[in-house]
């Protein structure tokens, strides 16, 4: 592979201004949320039943209304749909102001549940956004770099928001963040200017041909719009007959179920571990050290491997490093504390390559006008799982401690992944990247607007 993969999708000028919004919004939302937890629990001196509703509050739109939006975000122009989206979620932030000298606790949740529900529209947008924005052939490392701004956002959101806070109180890291979506909604329009040229704007309906699939024959035809709860269906039967994509949603969703079983748990198992706290930023820095690392490597690298393998050995990866802590919290291992920040290093690599690899094929597995529908309504399945989650994960730590419940759950985890890389050939392989080698030689595609053939893609950004 060239040395320049990675930087391949950063060729293309509508791709670098929508990962230059990504960024300013990512950090956007770092500093809204820690704005938003400073504001309750420490200006209002409200209790953890306030700051779970804020929690709640934000993934409900995801849950209630994501499979929704992403029929909307089929039907609407995907760029003049995140620009309204981001002008809308700034006029958003900024009724927050208001309520900062007073405990206006429902009328706050009722503004973030309106301003959340944008951004469950705006999702699924941009994920139209990259399809029309890069050539297929270029999937994978935009994918990557999609998941290394979103992971650089975590580190440098939440450092910002500290900033901001400190400095200028919670009102101006509102209005900072509100500036965030007024910038992201600049670049956007920028975007919409370079009329970048996409599978439903400039060339023939058809459904991408799915991944290590050239055995299938010809690509199937895309599917005919109809009536809005005929294509709100259609996202959910299209991931029900696909295998692949059953098995990378299915996936994901019981990856993330596992995670969040004992996320919440990490600081009493670090603690448990011998880490005191001058260690525990260290830890969470190797995590996401590893992420973005971990993005950049499966972009540059992982071009023409099974991608239901690479998903699966990740998988087996992640369990066993988190088994390994559990085993350790429960004091069978014993060891240096800071020994454990390389198991945190290695934790952020295999999250990085689940992450991308589930993004791409599903991506690559959805048709061209079904993009929004699909990813919307997988995002939905795995968020509606994030709320599930974290109290079963405290039941069993109460229940049997939290070396208990880091062990199973990696346990868990890892059998997950050798079941998907032993049963990935009947869930047809999925080889990331043949598509668009196959398409990319393939004369018999038009050439339009200056894109090679190999145009017709999938593209995916952070959520």
């Amino acid at each position: 592979m060239s040395r320049a993969e990675l930087v391949k999708p950063l060729r293309y000028g509508p791709f670098r201004l929508l990962l230059g919004a990504q960024l300013v919004s990512g950090i956007g939302d770092w500093l809204d949320y820690l704005a938003l937890a400073v504001l309750v629990a420490y200006r209002w001196r409200m209790g953890p039943g306030a700051l779970a509703a804020v929690a709640v509050t934000i993934a409900l739109p995801w849950v209630i209304l994501g499979p929704v939006a992403g029929v909307w975000a089929d039907r609407l122009a995907p760029n003049r749909t995140m620009i309204a989206c981001d002008l809308a979620r700034a006029a958003c932030v900024l009724c927050y102001l208001p309520l900062t000298g007073r405990s206006w606790l429902p009328v706050l949740l009722i503004l973030l549940f309106i301003k959340t529900t944008f951004g469950a529209l705006f999702g699924p947008a941009q994920q139209v956004a990259v399809s029309q924005a890069v050539p297929e052939g270029v999937l994978l490392p935009a994918v990557s770099l999609t998941t290394f701004v979103s992971q650089l956002s975590k580190v440098a959101g939440p450092a910002a928001g500290g900033l901001v806070v400190s400095v200028a109180g919670v009102r101006g890291a509102f209005t900072a963040d509100a500036a965030t979506f007024a910038a992201s909604a600049l670049l956007l329009a920028g975007m919409a200017a370079g009329r970048a040229v996409g599978p439903q704007q400039a060339h023939p309906p058809r459904r991408a041909a799915c991944p290590g699939a050239a055995s299938r024959g010809a690509a199937s035809p895309e599917p005919s719009r109809g009536s809005f709860r005929h294509d709100l269906g259609e996202g959910v039967a299209w991931i029900i007959r696909d295998p692949s994509l059953r098995v990378a949603v299915g996936g994901m969703a019981a990856t993330v179920f596992c995670v969040l079983t004992f996320d919440a748990l990490a600081p009493l198992a670090l603690r448990g571990l011998g880490l005191d706290t001058s260690m525990l930023g260290m830890a969470f820095a190797a995590v996401g050290a590893g992420a973005v690392g971990g993005a950049l490597l499966v972009g540059q690298w992982a071009r023409g491997i099974d991608g239901l393998w690479l998903m699966g050995a990740a998988q087996v990866l992640a369990g066993l490093l988190v088994a390994a802590i559990g085993v350790g919290v429960l004091g069978v291992i014993r060891t240096a504390a800071i020994a454990w920040l390389p198991v945190g290093l290695g934790l952020g690599v295999a999250s990085a390559a689940i992450v991308v690899i589930h993004a791409c094929l599903v991506q690559r597995q959805a048709p061209a006008a079904m993009v929004g529908r699909v990813t919307a309504t997988a995002g939905a399945v795995t968020v509606a799982l994030q709320l599930a989650a974290p109290p079963i994960g405290a039941a069993l730590a109460a229940w049997h401690g939290v070396g208990f419940v880091f062990a199973s759950a990696g346990a868990a985890l890892a059998g997950l992944g050798a079941l998907v890389v032993a049963g990935r050939r009947s869930w047809r392989p999925s080889l990331v990247g043949a598509a668009a080698t196959r398409l990319a030689n393939d004369s018999s595609l038009p050439r339009t607007a200056g894109i090679r053939p190999g145009a017709h893609k999938k593209g995916t950004v952070h959520g």
